[in-house]
């Protein structure tokens, strides 16, 4: 399987990945929006207790060091969530590229649901984390909470796409219209696919 990039630029899998590239990109936004404005508020308490009597220092240093064990956590989840997804969006770019999609097709796709699903679900969690009493306190954290989101739900509707691309049986409508479409444009050549949308003289296909 020959790694060829024109393959991807030239065919319709680049509209989806370019979309799940912005989706990323205002992921990791969000994601660096909302660190950066704890490590902001984390700052300006350790400040405080700096100033505050020796008692209500030790108390406010034992509340602050269960909050950061506990945020640690959910901070480095999300930042693995956000390395994953950029991974995932170069694999599948990797894999239409050496138009190897239908040998790990059911790979792929099992893959792409458990992402909509996990995609949904951090959408979901930070959308009732915006609407608490937290965002009456900062306000400002609530637009980084929404590119949050942002990102989560351009992910879900192009893992969405995908699935429905990936997972049609060659027989359906679809496909039919995707294949029609290409052996038109590629003078019925046998290689025009779905997976392999954009051949070139010297792409040859595996099938």
């Amino acid at each position: 399987m020959t790694f060829q990039t024109e393959p991807v630029f030239k065919g319709h899998y680049i509209i989806t990945i370019f979309l799940a590239g912005v989706g990323w990109i205002v992921l990791l936004g969000g994601a660096g929006a909302i660190t950066a404005f704890y490590d902001d508020v984390v700052g300006s308490y350790n400040k405080l207790l700096s100033s505050s009597s020796s008692v209500g220092s030790k108390l406010g240093s034992q509340i602050n060091s269960q909050v950061n064990s506990q945020m640690n956590g959910v901070f480095a989840a999300l930042w693995l969530y956000v390395i994953y997804q950029f991974i995932f969006i170069i694999g599948i770019f990797i894999i239409v590229a050496k138009n190897a999609m239908k040998h790990y097709r059911l790979v792929v796709l099992s893959f792409i649901i458990i992402n909509f699903i996990s995609n949904c679900n951090f959408a979901f969690l930070a959308t009732i984390a915006s609407g608490t009493s937290i965002i009456a306190l900062f306000p400002d954290l609530g637009s980084k909470f929404n590119a949050l989101i942002a990102g989560l739900s351009i992910l879900a509707i192009v893992n969405i796409i995908w699935i429905i691309i990936i997972g049609s049986e060659d027989d359906s409508t679809l496909v039919k219209t995707i294949d029609s479409y290409y052996d038109k444009k590629n003078k019925n050549d046998s290689t025009s696919t779905r997976f392999a949308p954009q051949p070139t003289s010297t792409y040859t296909s595996d099938a």
